[in-house]
């Protein structure tokens, strides 16, 4: 392997959060009008942000999924961005009672900094123990697949787990021309025998990619990685594609595991409950 291309798989660029937020009872239509304006109005005048967006979890319509990812995070700003703090006033959570908020990537101290300046939201800042996050798209065409997984690790394994994990990403950075653009684990902040892993694909093709049983090194990458998980218990975590229910989405070719992934799948577009643009992972590439 290239070394250029193991040190590409080991870097985290991109800004990525993820968080789920609670709506004032009262407040509902309000927080749909409002956050679809907001968050077409970033993506149209922030070249550097790919994907903003909210999906209402599925047994709660008060609880929405936010996905937010930015390129450019010195220069990110949505304080002049009109709406911005109508829609905070929209928001359930206080300082007493917070929302938590995944930050994952390339987020630096000036992301802290402002963290700091928002106590209704507990911030955690996750240091990728393995993995990468492409800052382009690589031309690949959409729709993108998002995947927030939390996944346990056998007691003792995870240095095994941290030890073996780079062999794949380098395996994948390249793998599908390049449509495997985000594969990180970070230690989750509460559980010591948990982390989370991130996917980002370009298109199903890249997803259907990353588990090439017909790939005998990666194969043998991820069959060594995978043994560091602890079976007994299921995957868990958010989908966000174009066809979640596609059973291809829920399962691995290479690795056959005890439980079953139980994940909350989110399908792309108003129909679902979408608000916000879709995401365009090529956006502001050329620029």
């Amino acid at each position: 392997m290239d070394s250029s291309v193991a040190q590409a798989a080991a870097r985290c660029i991109p800004l990525l959060t993820f968080s789920r937020r609670r709506i004032k009872p009262d407040r509902l239509e309000a927080f749909k009008s409002v956050y679809e304006v907001f968050a077409q109005a970033v993506f149209d005048r922030t070249a550097g942000v790919k994907a903003i967006f909210a999906f209402p979890e599925p047994d709660d319509e008060l609880a929405y999924w936010h996905v937010f990812w930015s390129r450019d995070v010195e220069r990110l700003s949505l304080n002049d961005i009109d709406g911005f703090s109508e829609l905070l006033s929209l928001y359930a959570s206080t300082a007493e009672d917070p929302d938590v908020v995944e930050v994952y990537g390339g987020w630096n101290q000036s992301t802290v900094d402002a963290a700091k300046a928002m106590p209704w939201l507990t911030h955690n800042f996750h240091t990728p123990l393995a993995g990468y996050m492409k800052a382009d798209g690589m031309g690949q065409s959409g729709p993108p697949m998002f995947g927030f997984t939390r996944r346990k690790v056998k007691p003792g394994m995870l240095e095994g787990l941290v030890a073996s994990f780079p062999k794949v990403c380098e395996l994948w950075y390249e793998k599908a021309n390049g449509g495997i653009l985000c594969a990180t684990v970070s230690r989750d902040p509460t559980d010591p025998d948990v982390v989370h892993d991130l996917r980002i694909m370009a298109n199903k093709e890249a997803y259907m990619a990353h588990a090439d049983k017909a790939d005998g090194p990666l194969s043998a990458a991820i069959q060594t990685w995978f043994a560091n998980y602890d079976e007994r218990f299921p995957i868990i975590g958010e989908l966000f594609a174009a066809s979640p229910n596609d059973d291809a989405f829920h399962s691995s070719s290479i690795v056959k595991v005890e439980k079953r992934p139980e994940m909350a799948t989110f399908h792309w577009g108003a129909g679902g409950g979408m608000l916000g643009p879709m995401p365009d992972m090529n956006k502001g590439d050329c620029e």
